[in-house]
């Protein structure tokens, strides 16, 4: 009948049955505490090596600089140490030149909470 192979991982999306009630002839371990917290995400693109957690992050504001002009004093803050690979951005600010640069980290997305069992 239903053979499920030792070691299997099953996830377990919200409003689907445990993997004890699919097959209730194998026992189930919930190993959801060795991933907890973590966004699950397909390998490729801007993701970490597989295997490898990759730290949360979001877009923000690193940097502004001010052009003073006519005896207005020129700014230049930065807000972390962002690395030189960064865009600036330029624009005006009541007439005064201006430049922002972000960071370059990506928007982690809205997610929901699965459970992870590994058969034993």
């Amino acid at each position: 009948p239903d053979s499920v192979p030792l070691g299997f991982t099953y996830i377990q999306l919200p409003h689907q049955l445990e993997p004890g009630k699919i097959w209730p002839l194998f026992k189930w371990l919930d190993i959801s505490h060795t991933y907890a917290g973590l966004f699950m995400r397909v390998l490729g693109g801007e993701s970490a090596p597989f295997g490898r957690v990759q730290g949360s992050g979001a877009p923000r504001l690193a940097s502004i600089k001010s052009y003073g002009l006519h005896g207005v004093p020129s700014i230049d803050t930065h807000m972390e140490d962002i690395g030189a690979d960064n865009k600036w951005s330029n624009g005006h600010y009541n007439g005064f030149p201006v430049a922002f640069k972000v960071s370059k980290s990506e928007v982690r997305p809205k997610n929901i909470a699965i459970k992870v069992w590994k058969r034993v």
